[in-house]
């Protein structure tokens, strides 16, 4: 938790005279007028984030409350940034964006590493066979090199059936099971439900303590009426820290179905094009699971009713749209990673006729890996309300993230002007989409746009892995890299 008084050089017991002297001096020293580096743009916004709190008497009983509730002995920050300083008060709506940062401060050299609970759940219906289902059992053998002496193990394949072809083993003993792999073969129909009840029963049966445990699933196909019974059992599992990780191959899986599922519980739906992304995100995935800080994570808040919250997404570790509703599942928090989210919040004129703006206030809550320690934190979203506009432009993040968040909607536009056979309007969404990819020097991405928009005024539709392309593509411009401005 931030140390508000630490960042402003004063003491506890200081007055609003001295917290407000200590802002100015601060403000003057790290403003990005004077110091226009990265670094210490963040110290500005962390030196005007802890005047706000301080200077404020209810925000600042309620932050010393969490303190003297020991809250600050939790490794663990919390940071908003604001597309407005302040809103101003006008006779119309106003969006407001919000950047949350979650970050995880302990110390690496004195962390331990917990053992994982994995469950992997494959589909195996006719339409893996081939290439394709061979690719995933050499990928399956190589995932045994990666694990941890401590983790444990769950092979499971579905088709309209569940099988437990792995039961849960330790890391250790899998490689005298490797025939278990090489005997699945592909046959039948596709009933996610079948594979995901089998991996939720497998992991939460666990009586081990002080373990993060993962469900896996990979599929290449569609789910047909069970939708609904996949995410109460998602919603379930995310109450017992069980986290849903989705990979979609090819082209014809549900992408819809599997983001909603997997963001019931903090985890993500990816998209595998090629054998190197199955084996880079497998690698990846294992590779988290020794850093687990904390899990069963979430955002737990009230706003106005009036106060329509219109966008969530998780820009850092995995870019992703998240459930827009209290609470928030987000999964688990790493060591060496930190959580990003973008709000966005539509705020009516009534709510500009008071002082200050609730936008969100509540709590992020988490459970510490460690010792089961369960923490929650306070996290209040406002703005003040003022006569006068704005003057500062919003921050750096803030307009690469919505400007990011603009062109992802631009492709799902595209998508929703197809579903309504309206050829012209989807064509021309993403000729804009093209026009601002170009602008911002993602050359290649702007080419498959164009690609894909000239099929669809040929076809009436995407090409075979065109929408899937496009939309993970621009996805993927949310990441840390393009936020932060390290991207192209």
């Amino acid at each position: 938790m931030c140390d508000y008084y630490r960042t402003l050089g004063i003491t506890k017991d200081a007055t609003k005279d001295e917290i407000r002297d200590a802002f100015f001096e601060a403000a003057r020293r790290y403003h990005p007028d004077s110091n226009p580096d990265q670094e210490t743009q963040e110290k500005f916004l962390g030196v005007q984030q802890a005047y706000e709190i301080l200077i404020d008497p209810d925000q600042r009983e309620e932050y010393d409350a969490s303190r003297s509730m020991g809250v600050e002995q939790a490794a663990v920050e919390i940071e908003s940034i604001y597309s407005s300083s302040v809103l101003t008060r006008l006779d119309e709506p106003q969006r407001v964006y919000t950047m949350v940062t979650v970050r995880c401060a302990e110390d690496p050299e004195s962390f331990k590493r917990t053992p994982a609970n994995i469950c992997l759940v494959v589909d195996r219906s006719t339409s893996m066979k081939g290439d394709r289902l061979e690719v995933v059992k050499r990928n399956i053998l190589k995932l045994f090199g990666h694990l941890d002496q401590d983790d444990v193990f769950c092979l499971i394949t579905f088709n309209d059936r569940a099988e437990v072809v792995i039961p849960p083993t330790p890391a250790g003993n899998l490689l005298s099971l490797k025939k278990m792999v090489s005997g699945i073969t592909a046959e039948g129909g596709t009933e996610i439900f079948q594979g995901l009840i089998r991996g939720y029963q497998t992991l939460s049966q666990s009586i081990r303590s002080h373990e993060s445990r993962y469900l896996l699933l990979l599929t290449d196909g569609h789910t047909y009426g069970d939708e609904t019974s996949c995410y109460s059992m998602a919603r379930q599992a995310a109450k017992e820290g069980i986290v849903i990780q989705a990979m979609g191959i090819g082209h014809e899986w549900n992408d819809s179905f599997l983001d909603r599922l997997t963001g019931i519980s903090g985890g993500c739906a990816q998209f595998i094009n090629t054998p190197e992304d199955l084996h880079q995100i497998l690698s990846r995935q294992i590779s988290a699971l020794g850093s687990i800080y904390a899990q069963q994570m979430k955002f737990v808040f009230k706003k106005p009713e009036d106060i329509t919250v219109g966008t969530v997404f998780r820009i850092s570790p995995d870019s992703a749209p998240l459930i827009a509703e209290s609470p928030i599942s987000l999964g688990n928090l790493e060591l060496r990673q930190k959580q990003v989210l973008l709000f966005e919040f539509l705020v009516p004129p009534q709510e500009m006729k008071t002082r200050r703006v609730n936008l969100a206030r509540g709590e992020i809550q988490m459970e510490l890996i460690s010792n089961g320690k369960h923490i929650q934190l306070p996290c209040w979203l406002r703005r003040e309300v003022s006569d006068a506009p704005q003057e500062d432009p919003p921050p750096d993040k803030i307009m690469r993230a919505v400007s990011r968040l603009t062109l992802y909607r631009l492709q799902a536009k595209a998508h929703a002007a197809l579903l309504e056979k309206n050829v012209a309007e989807a064509t021309q969404y993403l000729q804009s989409l093209a026009t601002h990819l170009l602008s911002q020097g993602n050359n290649q991405l702007a080419r498959s746009v164009l690609k894909e928009a000239e099929a669809i005024r040929k076809n009436g539709e995407f090409s075979k892995d065109g929408e899937k392309n496009l939309k993970y593509g621009t996805r993927a411009l949310m990441l840390p890299s393009e936020i932060d401005g390290n991207g192209n």
